[in-house]
Protein backbone atom coordinates (compact mmCIF):
# COMPACT_ATOMS: atom_id res chain seq x y z
CA UNK A 1 0.00 0.00 0.00
CA UNK A 2 1.46 3.32 -0.61
CA UNK A 3 0.49 6.35 0.94
CA UNK A 4 0.40 9.79 0.07
CA UNK A 5 1.14 12.68 1.82
CA UNK A 6 -1.93 15.18 1.47
CA UNK A 7 -5.29 14.18 0.12
CA UNK A 8 -5.45 13.41 -4.36
CA UNK A 9 -8.32 14.69 -5.45
CA UNK A 10 -9.46 13.01 -8.75
CA UNK A 11 -12.28 13.59 -11.45
CA UNK A 12 -13.56 10.53 -13.35
CA UNK A 13 -14.70 11.66 -16.81
CA UNK A 14 -18.31 11.65 -17.50
CA UNK A 15 -20.16 9.42 -19.66
CA UNK A 16 -22.87 10.05 -22.86
CA UNK A 17 -25.46 7.85 -22.83
CA UNK A 18 -26.60 6.76 -26.72
CA UNK A 19 -29.73 9.36 -25.78
CA UNK A 20 -27.87 12.07 -24.82
CA UNK A 21 -28.29 12.13 -21.27
CA UNK A 22 -25.05 12.97 -19.29
CA UNK A 23 -23.55 10.99 -16.55
CA UNK A 24 -20.93 13.19 -14.18
CA UNK A 25 -19.36 11.23 -11.59
CA UNK A 26 -17.98 12.62 -8.06
CA UNK A 27 -14.86 13.79 -7.38
CA UNK A 28 -13.04 10.55 -5.71
CA UNK A 29 -10.49 11.83 -2.90
CA UNK A 30 -7.51 8.97 -1.43
CA UNK A 31 -5.14 9.11 0.94
CA UNK A 32 -3.46 5.81 -0.22
CA UNK A 33 -3.53 3.56 -2.38
CA UNK A 34 -4.38 -0.38 -2.28
CA UNK A 35 -3.46 -2.47 -5.25
CA UNK A 36 -3.31 -6.23 -6.70
CA UNK A 37 -0.75 -7.21 -8.96
CA UNK A 38 -2.09 -9.30 -12.26
CA UNK A 39 0.17 -10.53 -14.56
CA UNK A 40 1.32 -12.97 -17.99
CA UNK A 41 4.17 -14.79 -18.82
CA UNK A 42 2.73 -15.34 -21.63
CA UNK A 43 1.97 -11.90 -22.72
CA UNK A 44 4.64 -10.08 -21.00
CA UNK A 45 2.84 -8.19 -18.70
CA UNK A 46 2.37 -6.99 -15.29
CA UNK A 47 -0.35 -4.19 -13.74
CA UNK A 48 -1.14 -2.98 -10.50
CA UNK A 49 -5.50 -2.96 -10.31
CA UNK A 50 -6.09 -0.25 -7.96
CA UNK A 51 -8.85 -1.49 -5.03
CA UNK A 52 -10.23 1.73 -4.33
CA UNK A 53 -9.82 3.65 -7.69
CA UNK A 54 -11.45 2.39 -11.57
CA UNK A 55 -7.89 2.34 -12.88
CA UNK A 56 -5.19 0.28 -13.58
CA UNK A 57 -1.11 0.90 -13.93
CA UNK A 58 0.95 -1.33 -16.29
CA UNK A 59 4.31 -2.00 -14.51
CA UNK A 60 6.08 -3.67 -16.86
CA UNK A 61 5.68 -4.86 -20.35
CA UNK A 62 7.38 -6.63 -23.21
CA UNK A 63 11.58 -6.14 -22.83
CA UNK A 64 10.76 -4.56 -19.57
CA UNK A 65 9.19 -7.25 -18.03
CA UNK A 66 11.45 -9.73 -19.30
CA UNK A 67 14.22 -7.49 -17.37
CA UNK A 68 12.24 -7.04 -14.25
CA UNK A 69 12.45 -10.91 -14.06
CA UNK A 70 10.77 -12.10 -10.62
CA UNK A 71 9.99 -9.37 -9.16
CA UNK A 72 8.91 -9.21 -5.40
CA UNK A 73 6.64 -6.86 -3.65
CA UNK A 74 8.68 -3.96 -2.82
CA UNK A 75 10.07 -3.86 -6.60
CA UNK A 76 6.08 -3.51 -7.04
CA UNK A 77 5.81 -0.63 -4.52
CA UNK A 78 9.17 0.62 -5.69
CA UNK A 79 7.44 0.72 -9.62
CA UNK A 80 4.48 1.86 -8.90
CA UNK A 81 6.07 4.83 -6.89
CA UNK A 82 8.89 5.54 -9.17
CA UNK A 83 5.91 5.72 -12.19
CA UNK A 84 3.69 8.30 -10.01
CA UNK A 85 6.80 10.35 -9.92
CA UNK A 86 6.66 14.08 -7.88
CA UNK A 87 2.88 14.33 -9.30
CA UNK A 88 0.81 11.31 -8.61
CA UNK A 89 -2.77 13.30 -8.99
CA UNK A 90 -1.71 13.98 -12.78
CA UNK A 91 -0.23 10.66 -13.31
CA UNK A 92 -3.56 8.83 -11.86
CA UNK A 93 -5.92 11.24 -13.38
CA UNK A 94 -4.31 10.72 -16.91
CA UNK A 95 -4.69 6.93 -16.36
CA UNK A 96 -8.80 7.56 -16.88
CA UNK A 97 -10.42 7.13 -20.58
CA UNK A 98 -10.10 10.35 -22.84
CA UNK A 99 -13.57 11.29 -23.43
CA UNK A 100 -14.74 11.06 -27.26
Amino acid sequence: MITFQSPIKLQPPSITLPDGTQIDFPLITITKLDYNIMYSNSGKFAKAKFSNLPLQLILWKGDDYDAAGQFTDTDVQSRITTILGNNPQKVLQGLFPKQA
